[in-house]
């Protein structure tokens, strides 16, 4: 009896160092954001994973502060996205040492950025840079499930699309919140001239329409008459 157990302690111990050697031994790689071949080969969006962390933990999206994104093409070419407001391309800017492990990535020089970067989807085509274009992470991290508002209507969101009763609309959340109201989730709805305004309440949001801050006949958003305030619909046992 004794002898069994000592054999499957043994067995077990060695099972163990076999898992933690092989996720030591993941492979890591540097190189050099000049170096288009090297870059090449780990083409994809990353964006830093203290950012996405936030955002599922709070359902806001906070303007992040400088380095929120990297995205790699596959031809080497790429771009560091700043508060999604402006960007860098490799080349423009000074050398950068990434350390790849598998699908994430950090930089060698902390004083650039001292996060971890996680690949979470195709890079961008050149021809769809724009900040905003890769919102669908975000929006679909941030809006989820169905509601319903005060006159009983189902909302439910799914893919970028916002699905009022029957009638569906495609949307995304704006990340460059530039000159647009704070303290909400600002949301550019397909067809419609001003932003919906989502801001995150217990078991639901309140929803508001506004304009740029620098729009003629802006006005602050005014929380406490919200356009729409929406309840979470309770899945049925």
């Amino acid at each position: 009896m004794k002898t069994t157990l000592k054999l499957s302690i043994q067995l077990i111990c060695a099972y163990l160092t076999f898992f933690i050697l092989a996720a030591c031994s993941e492979s890591k790689q540097i190189v050099s954001s000049k170096d288009k071949k090297s870059v090449a080969a780990h083409t994809g969006f990353y964006v830093d994973r203290q950012l996405l962390d936030e955002v599922r933990k709070t359902k806001f999206w906070k303007i992040p502060s400088f380095l929120s994104a990297v995205n790699v093409n596959k031809d080497g070419n790429g771009l560091f996205i700043f508060s999604w407001h402006e960007s860098s391309t490799f080349e423009e800017w000074s050398e950068q040492r990434l350390i790849f492990r598998g699908d994430a990535f950090q930089f060698e020089q902390q004083d650039f950025s001292g996060s971890t970067f996680i690949r979470v989807g195709d890079a961008i085509p050149s021809s769809q840079s724009e900040a905003y274009s890769y919102d669908p992470i975000f929006f679909n991290i941030i809006f989820e499930g169905c509601y319903f508002d005060q006159l009983n209507r189902t909302w439910c969101f799914d893919k970028n699309q916002i699905k009022i009763n029957t009638k569906a609309y495609q949307a995304h959340l704006v990340l460059d919140r530039s000159e647009l109201p704070d303290g909400s989730n600002t949301v550019k709805v397909k067809s419609e001239k001003l932003f919906w305004l989502f801001k995150p309440e217990k078991d639901g949001w309140l929803v508001l329409k506004s304009d740029y801050v620098s729009g003629a006949d802006y006005e602050p958003p005014n929380w406490t008459k919200p356009w729409m305030k929406l309840r979470l619909q309770k899945q049925s046992k």
